[in-house]
């Protein structure tokens, strides 16, 4: 089972989509909000009973989190939690390990930078301080570092910092950004514009071997590794589409095909 994002019903919903083989033609799509605001960018909490996600429903970007069952069992007059307040812009969530905190990226202070907070939505506590632009993250599996983009708006590298905040270092010039760890913590992967158009690639978290797993004419970005790590989910093309790629034999299948945007999957842990 995957989450994505669509633009079915005009605006940004979450959806999960099961996938009862990758070469299987039929598959189920659920919605899981249905509101006029836009719901993005999901991310599943280490369980996968519940979803982090970023929305506007309250006026401006928030992090909220709802839970699995109850929206599946059609809880009556259900609402997600709301975790943060704040005038600023809060987005892009990624849940630590360990299932206590959710780092997400906030422009409360003025700038773009890296926050996190405890799951029940106490104990806010900023981890980075510069200039850049500090957006999208991912937790390391032992949840000991956290990888990150960090630069302009569209143009941003690869950085991996300990989860306290300390120590960032840069792991690799991308051009693009968005990074995902690899199950076993071996490697990381994300999108580059190293030859203009952005494409996926793969670096070992060290920094070393980065190699290049996607190529095509057209854009391909937001990776998510599948739990074991032999998949690699990711969006592509302008009016986007979701596709996963075999890691062993790079063999590629497209999961949703319609004429509207399906972007932002993520495996089901």
């Amino acid at each position: 089972m995957i989450a994505f994002v669509s633009e079915l019903d005009g605006d940004n919903e979450i959806f999960l989509l099961t996938l009862p083989g990758i070469d299987v033609g039929e598959r189920d799509k659920y919605q899981l909000t249905n509101n006029e605001f836009d719901d993005s960018v999901p991310a599943w909490s280490p369980h996968g009973d519940q979803l982090a996600f970023s929305s506007d429903r309250d006026g401006n970007q928030e992090i909220y989190v709802l839970e699995i069952d109850k929206v599946l069992d059609g809880a009556q007059g259900y609402e997600p939690q709301r975790l943060t307040h704040d005038e600023g812009e809060d987005m892009l969530p990624a849940w630590s390990p360990d299932g206590s905190q959710i780092a997400f990226s906030s422009n409360r202070d003025g700038n773009w930078e890296i926050y996190v907070i405890n799951s029940d939505g106490t104990s806010l506590r900023r981890l980075t301080d510069n200039p850049e632009k500090d957006m999208k993250l991912s937790w390391s599996p032992d949840g000991s570092q956290v990888a990150y983009d960090s630069g302009g708006i569209a143009l941003r590298d690869i950085y991996i910092m300990e989860a306290d905040g300390g120590n960032p270092r840069l792991l690799i010039q991308a051009d693009g950004g968005w990074p995902a760890w690899s199950p076993d913590g071996s490697q990381i992967a994300y999108f580059g514009r190293l030859d203009d158009i952005p494409e996926i690639y793969i670096v070992n978290a060290d920094g070393t071997h980065m190699r290049r797993i996607t190529e095509n004419n057209i854009d391909d970005w937001e990776s998510s590794w599948s739990p074991d790590g032999e998949w690699l989910l990711y969006s592509s093309g302008r009016t986007a589409d979701i596709f996963v790629i075999q890691m062993d034999t790079l063999e590629t299948y497209r999961l949703t095909q319609d004429s509207y945007s399906s972007w932002v999957p993520i495996w089901r842990p």
